[in-house]
């Protein structure tokens, strides 16, 4: 005897799902999108078993068909993508703002590394440092004094001559030095050309302050000559330089016109 069930379609489905469980109430909120599409297609193929045991074969879906994700899980899959892209941009963005830094405070290389080595190993010149003057001994002053006395009679320069006696020189006669030095600006005045060679010259110290020049005079003027005349001059410091106070001439020599 058949026994007709008032159970309806629907109501065998509520109560499936029941039994095997309703994912909107017992699952989390929030799960991933892969965990809820196994969850989705399992509660589908439930579903079409019980319509198939009821007869109630018509607007049964099709598990073969793929089942359109929910909104859910796909703003969830794209809120990973794009939140992944926006992570990935933001990084890149960082790396090249750090290079851009990185560039700018490294001081550029020379464009001739070998011209910028050389230039540093370049030596830094050094003022030269003058030498000392050297200095000049007692003897050679008064060589020096000879010399200068020498050219001043050649050239008949009375001022030159008379300035290398000093003031205290006492004349080989005796006679005072000014009446001295009158005769021999009268014998210096414009005449015949004077030619004086001094040889053999020896300078002696005396003491601190006096030296003795002894040497060979050759005189001509004129027709005047004197050969081999020894002459000996005493040297005296004055003032700070070196004066002749005495002279005198020894007869040898030969004398001639």
């Amino acid at each position: 005897m058949a026994i007709s069930s008032p159970l309806h379609a629907d109501n065998m489905i509520g109560a499936a799902s029941g039994f095997f469980g309703n994912s909107s109430s017992t699952a989390p909120r929030r799960q991933g999108a892969p965990e809820q599409g196994k969850q989705d297609c399992a509660m589908a193929r439930r579903l079409e078993q019980l319509h198939t045991a009821l007869g109630e074969t018509d607007g049964v879906p099709d598990s073969s068909k793929n089942i359109p994700r929910p909104a859910a899980a796909i703003q969830s899959t794209n809120t990973v993508g794009t939140g992944s892209l926006v992570t990935t941009g933001l990084l890149a963005a960082l790396l090249g703002a750090s290079l851009t830094w990185l560039a700018l405070q490294t001081p550029p290389l020379p464009a001739e590394p070998t011209a910028y080595l050389r230039a540093a190993a370049r030596p830094i010149p050094v003022p030269a440092i003058a030498p000392a003057a050297a200095k000049i001994s007692d003897k050679t002053k008064i060589g020096n004094l000879l010399e200068n006395w020498r050219k001043a009679w050649t050239q008949r320069d009375i001022a030159g001559y008379l300035n290398s006696y000093s003031q205290r020189f006492v004349p080989t006669d005796g006679q005072p030095r000014a009446t001295w030095a009158a005769a021999r600006t009268q014998k210096l005045a414009p005449g015949a050309p004077i030619d004086i060679q001094i040889r053999e010259l020896g300078i002696e110290r005396l003491n601190a302050d006096q030296f003795k020049a002894t040497f060979l005079q050759d005189y001509a003027s004129g027709s005047y000559r004197e050969t081999a005349r020894t002459k000996t001059l005493l040297v005296a410091r004055e003032n700070g330089e070196w004066k002749i106070t005495r002279e005198w001439m020894t007869e040898n020599g030969v004398a001639g016109r």
